[in-house]
């Protein structure tokens, strides 16, 4: 098993989450606030990417713990049976998850997901934060009208 699986299946059992990229931002933002998962980030196309999260999310599919459709283009994912019983039997006692983040980015756009972590990105990599804000709306030029909501999001909920 790998390292941060327990985090994902924890991740799941608290619902449903709609999106490959979706998921890699809100899994990232989590890291970001403390959650201890073992990923490592480079910057791609949609922001932050971990090809580990990835090959974890791959593994608990192929296993039967959790469960990944496709609906309109769309990666839809959430925890099976299986995956519930084995999320259980391994306990979560050393896995620690901030629930209500978890709530609040599941309920936000992947759009606003990728410029708030490819903003935090920037940050964790030596940016001051006007600094950040321009680079930012550089990579993300399609998504620059979300900046002054992400920045408002990162003060009060991120930081």
């Amino acid at each position: 098993m790998f390292l941060g699986a327990n985090y994902l299946l924890e991740i799941f059992s608290k619902g449903e989450i709609k999106g490959r990229k979706k998921l890699q931002k809100i899994v990232y933002l989590l890291e970001h606030k403390g959650m201890d998962a073992p990923y490592r980030y480079s910057y791609h196309r949609y922001g932050p990417y971990s090809a580990q999260l990835q090959e974890e999310i791959e593994f608990l599919v192929q296993h039967d713990f959790i469960e990944e459709v496709t609906k309109n283009g769309t990666y839809e994912y959430k925890i099976t049976d299986e995956g519930e019983r084995f999320r259980k039997q391994i306990g979560q006692k050393n896995v620690s998850i901030n629930n209500e983040l978890l709530a609040k980015l599941n309920e936000e756009s992947s759009q606003f997901l990728e410029m708030l972590s490819t903003y935090i990105f920037l940050l964790d990599s030596g940016y001051e934060q006007n600094a950040a804000r321009i680079k930012a709306a550089e990579l993300k030029p399609h998504l620059k009208d979300l900046i002054p909501k992400v920045c408002e999001y990162y003060s009060d909920k991120l930081n």
